[in-house]
């Protein structure tokens, strides 16, 4: 058995441990420059921890951050760590054996504890299904929808898309909306102030106003890992996509759309975006879920119309240090109690 942390400055061998990974158990939200891209924008010090025994190789990324400029009276050097917004969780070369996660996650939770990690929070991956036997509690938190890309196009429309959606796309083809990659530097700028208007209407919390260098950093970083899809009618720019790809799997990542333009644009770009992850050689697109867990929640509605398959997404909670975590909370329970019956079912609820 050995175990290493690897930092940014060690990509060269991150990537290189990631590629003994199976196509399965990689993907885009574990990548160093995705990684990398959260460390600028303030989200944490990206670090991949890896473990083996012999054969058997076991990854697990996140980001740290520390505790005390949160101005709480406690040790020196606590941290917590989370995943990069996405899906995260254990990257595993043998996910069919159980006994093999178990002394990973033990081994993990030694590192950590070992590291002054106060507590973990994760958003395990549904593609990969890692939320079992890795240590953390894991708590269903919804459905999320998947494309399975494998069959024929012709396929897809028929066997996946519902009426109404075949209808909708039709419509805005009717419509003369067009969808085109994005072009330079300007393009992803648009799409940005888009993006951020469409939070605006949708009144999403703060954390989703992703700024303009989150944008330029993903042309940057990820070039080989995503396509910014835009839709245009004549000279009018009207929704956009962000499709994130690596090996076997696509995200739907970000979308943004003209709220006075009713074309149909966003299924039109979805389409679009399923038939290149497609070409890419995906084998599965994953749409995630809705917006809440409501059961009449419009996006999970949305997404719904493209497939009938669904997945299980489970979030992930574990406290490392009992006695230092009880101490924090103690603390910001005393100084905003206002906020305990909004924010105390959250595990970083210190964070807010």
């Amino acid at each position: 058995m050995s175990a290493e942390l690897l930092s940014l400055d060690d990509q060269g061998r991150w990537l290189e441990l990631e590629a003994l990974l199976p196509p399965a158990s990689r993907d885009v939200y574990f990548l160093p420059a995705y990684l990398r891209l959260h460390q600028q924008m303030g989200h944490g010090q990206a670090f991949c921890w890896a473990y083996r025994e012999g054969p058997r190789l076991a990854l697990w990324t996140y980001l740290a951050r520390p505790i005390a400029p949160l101005g709480f009276r406690l040790p020196a050097g606590l941290l917590d760590i989370e995943g990069p917004y996405g899906y995260n969780g254990p990257q595993l070369s043998h996910p069919g054996e159980p006994d093999f996660a178990l002394r990973m996650a033990e081994a993990f939770g030694r590192h950590c504890a070992s590291q002054g990690v106060v507590a973990s929070f994760m958003r395990f991956h549904p593609l990969l299904g890692n939320h079992l036997a890795n240590g953390h509690q894991a708590l269903p938190n919804r459905q999320t929808v998947v494309v399975e890309l494998e069959p024929p196009a012709e396929s897809i429309w028929a066997g996946q898309y519902d009426s109404n959606n075949r209808n909708s796309i039709r419509k805005a083809l009717k419509l003369g909306v067009e969808v085109r990659p994005a072009s330079g530097a300007d393009d992803y700028l648009r799409f940005a102030a888009l993006y951020r208007q469409t939070m605006a209407d949708l009144g999403a919390e703060d954390f989703y106003f992703f700024p303009d260098s989150y944008f330029l950093g993903l042309r940057q970083l990820l070039p080989a890992h995503h396509l910014l899809l835009l839709a245009w009618q004549g000279p009018a720019l009207v929704a956009g996509l962000i499709l994130l790809h690596h090996g076997p799997h696509a995200h739907y990542h970000l979308s943004a759309r003209d709220a006075a333009a009713r074309l149909n644009a966003n299924n039109l770009l979805l389409h679009e975006a399923i038939l290149r992850a497609k070409a890419l050689g995906c084998r599965r697109m994953h749409l995630g879920g809705g917006a809440s867990t409501r059961p009449d929640d419009p996006l999970m509605a949305f997404k719904s119309r493209f497939s009938p398959h669904r997945l299980d997404f489970f979030i992930g909670k574990k406290v490392f240090l009992p006695e230092e975590y009880a101490l924090v909370i103690r603390q910001w329970e005393e100084r905003f109690p206002e906020k305990v019956a909004a924010k105390g079912q959250l595990l970083l609820r210190y964070r807010y």
